[in-house]
């Protein structure tokens, strides 16, 4: 597999779940990450959110898009050492 550019963007933090969440999306696309799969992306963030525990609510969710997949979006959150992954847009992978 040859290697791909990725470009890298920043949008500005969001308030999602409680929580403080500083994004970031990335994709091969100049023109970015569609703002619909973004949508649908950051819709689904809540479900994957733990219970608060006492700890700073702040955290972080990747984007990525590659070019023969759907959208999946990570987040690690400041409650432990969470991780987490869902798809969004398309067939489950």
């Amino acid at each position: 597999m040859a290697f791909t550019e990725k470009i890298l963007t920043v949008p500005e933090p969001v308030g999602i779940g409680g929580r403080h969440v500083k994004r970031c999306h990335v994709t091969s696309d100049q023109a970015g990450i569609e703002p619909e799969v973004a949508k649908a992306a950051y819709a689904l963030l809540p479900e994957l959110l733990p219970e608060p525990d006492g700890t700073p609510a702040a955290g972080f969710a990747v984007l990525h898009r590659g070019t023969d997949l759907p959208g999946r979006l990570a987040d690690s959150l400041r409650t432990g050492t969470t991780a987490t992954s869902a798809g969004s847009g398309g067939p489950a992978a």
